[in-house]
């Protein structure tokens, strides 16, 4: 699994609100253009705005999320470039990266660093279509280059909200974004809607300068401990599921089923592939009332 399948995946991610997909486009917007939004003008004053994204695909996703969603028509000059000519200030203002002063944003919009969970997932996927890799710079882990030091911290801010573990690091080309943590690489993948990718995504620690975790014994036995209540607790589920008691809700059957598939998740990242996403809690509140319907139906079973 590597940088291309991952894009590949999310190429074809559809954003179920309207409002996540302005989060995709600011976000887009403010790594394709970088320092140059609200800066290129043309003939006659008029604004021009060049969006260059490097991949046709990006600029066939783009320009349909700006049409759908801003009905603002864009030209293709070529296969892996926008331009959108006049309406620019009205783009600008209508993803917030424009504030009511008429100043460009240097990070991403308030709108959407202030944004739910989905928001958030959906500008970290933009990001990631834009400048994301796996196993950047020869390391186990994914990683962001960012165009600006606030860009990155508005990235960081927003994954930890989303539960992930992410670090800025300067570098020659901007600043970065990192996620090392094995199990946060995969919950992110699972969140910006790659979740094919999480589940096969393994780190390629046979590059010289990769990195295994450290983990101290008492790391080890926690997480012994948290592998042995996983198998457990599955083992419980897959045998409910079998046989469900009657009157179980469907959204607990629901988050049942998401754990017997994926026994090898913690509560975080199977919180991470549930539709829509929920913090490890409510998956651990989920699967701990599916297992009191199966114990009022075999008491002492």
């Amino acid at each position: 699994m590597d940088t291309p399948d991952v894009r590949y995946e999310l190429f074809r991610h559809r954003p179920a609100r309207a409002d996540i997909g302005r989060a995709e486009v600011a976000t887009t917007l403010r790594f394709a253009c970088a320092g140059t939004l609200g800066q290129t003008v043309g003939a006659a004053s008029v604004p021009v705005l060049e969006v260059p994204t490097g991949c046709a695909r990006s600029a066939e996703r783009l320009a349909r999320q700006i049409t759908d969603l801003f009905e603002i028509p864009v030209v293709r000059p070529s296969s892996e470039s926008l331009r959108i000519v006049a309406r620019v200030p009205e783009l600008a203002r209508r993803t917030r990266l424009c504030d009511g002063t008429g100043r460009w944003v240097r990070g991403l919009p308030p709108s959407v660093v202030a944004g739910d969970d989905a928001a958030l997932a959906g500008a970290w996927r933009a990001a990631f279509l834009a400048a994301g890799a796996l196993g950047g710079r020869g390391r186990a882990g994914l990683e962001l280059t960012c165009p600006s030091p606030e860009t990155a911290m508005a990235l960081t801010g927003a994954a930890r909200r989303l539960g992930v573990a992410a670090l800025t690091r300067p570098g020659t080309h901007g600043d970065r974004v990192v996620v090392r943590d094995h199990a946060d690489v995969r919950a992110v993948l699972g969140l910006i809607g790659a979740p094919r990718a999480a589940q096969a995504w393994t780190p390629d620690l046979r590059r010289g300068t990769g990195e295994a975790p450290v983990s101290g014994a008492l790391h080890d036995a926690n997480r012994e401990r948290a592998s042995q209540a996983a198998a457990t607790t599955t083992r419980r589920v897959q045998a409910l599921l079998a046989d469900p008691p009657a009157g179980v809700p469907d959204r607990l059957l629901a988050t049942g089923l998401l754990r017997a598939r994926n026994p090898e998740l913690s509560l975080q990242e199977l919180g991470r592939l549930a539709n829509p996403p929920m913090t490890k809690d409510a998956i651990a509140g989920r699967l701990r009332r599916l297992l009191e319907y199966a114990d009022r139906a075999h008491p002492g079973g």
